[in-house]
């Protein structure tokens, strides 16, 4: 017999399965986090497409062009935290509950973050000086609740979790 939770199998979770979920969870966010940027550049007056521009490290990006680059880095980001997940699960037998899939979630966009405004902030041509740091922050905060909740709610839980 099989524990099946949303269809997915616990007993013959593999790696490569969490990654492929985390992909499709981390599109699912960087949508939310791309809409949520759009709609504040909105209400401060700001063009949607100076917006997603923010995401292009050349001067010569296009919106279109810009949102896919956004959406693939969202998918790896989604894959990393998928495949963190699954380890912490069948390497560390870590019980899941939805708090902890969305707090772990929520460090782990925390973390990004901080990489972005530390480390790609410095370079010279980098895109997020024109991000203001409270939409930045509240960006990545709903791209880790949105990848948290997509994670616990489509399957990536175990045998172990809990309701």
């Amino acid at each position: 017999m099989t524990d099946n939770i949303n269809g997915f199998d616990n007993h013959r979770s593999q790696a490569g399965d969490a990654a492929v979920d985390g992909l499709f969870y981390g599109f699912q966010a960087g949508l939310a986090m791309a809409l949520y940027l759009l709609l504040a550049a909105l209400l401060s007056g700001d063009q949607p497409g100076r917006t997603m521009e923010w995401f292009v490290f050349s001067n010569a990006g296009d919106m279109l062009h810009a949102a896919l680059l956004h959406l693939g880095v969202s998918g790896i980001f989604g894959t990393l935290y998928g495949v963190g997940l699954w380890a912490a699960v069948y390497r560390r037998n870590v019980v899941l509950t939805w708090p902890i899939v969305v707090l772990s979630s929520l460090l782990y966009s925390t973390f990004l973050l901080l990489f972005a405004w530390f480390l790609i902030l410095p370079l010279e041509n980098s895109p997020f000086p024109r991000v203001p740091f409270l939409h930045l922050s509240a960006a990545y905060l709903l791209f880790g609740a949105v990848l948290g909740l997509f994670a616990y709610r489509g399957g990536l839980r175990t045998r172990r979790s809990r309701d």
